[in-house]
């Protein structure tokens, strides 16, 4: 994490950063990447163990029970944190440099996106490599349906509140309050759900 320190510190301050800047940052993605894939290459059935080990190094902070079902890919992992009981369904991705944040008994359906970070609007800046990031925060209790894109704004982060049903195939770059299941592209709350 240290090797890309200068890209978490400018996204800390709500800046943007360019990859190109910081030379070890692009090796450690690398080395990330590698080991998403050789995560992705362990076996469910009998190298389980591996794989838990494996991923609870990778990930900030995790609960006791995590079963993320292959593949998966992340771009930092240091800045992943689970609670309790979750469970990620295959091919989910997690643009992960703006910190993602999950609470208790989180499910997350395949094919999945959550994206924190993105690239600058004019193109003149992102061939340069300028990017930003803003952080992920889901609750507690909370499903995301198959094939889900979650986005973190240019300005500010996104939050998913508690016991939320987010539908399958939505696009969600608003916050989303407590209760509710909500879906479609734009991501919107078609009812409250019952909960304290």
């Amino acid at each position: 994490m240290k090797r890309i320190q200068t890209i978490l510190d400018a996204i800390a301050r709500g800046e943007e950063f360019c990859i190109y800047e910081c030379p070890g940052g692009y090796q450690y993605l690398l080395e990330v990447i590698e080991k998403c894939t050789e995560y992705n290459q362990l076996n469910l059935l009998t190298q389980g163990e591996e794989q838990i080990k494996l991923l609870k190094g990778l990930f900030k902070k995790t609960g006791d029970f995590l079963m993320v079902t292959p593949p998966f890919h992340c771009t930092v992992g240091g800045t992943i944190e689970v609670g309790e009981n979750f469970e990620c369904s295959y091919n989910v991705t997690m643009q992960d440099l703006g910190g993602i944040k999950i609470g208790d008994n989180v499910m997350i359906g395949p094919d999945v996106s959550i994206n924190t970070s993105g690239h600058a609007l004019e193109w003149e800046r992102r061939i340069e490599g300028w990017s930003y990031a803003n952080p992920i925060t889901i609750g507690d209790n909370v499903f995301i349906g198959a094939g889900s894109v979650l986005c973190a704004g240019v300005k500010k982060g996104l939050h998913i509140g508690n016991n939320v049903t987010i539908g399958a195939g939505s696009v969600v770059t608003k916050d989303i309050p407590d209760n509710v299941l909500a879906a479609g592209n734009p991501c919107r709350v078609i009812r409250k759900l019952g909960g304290e």
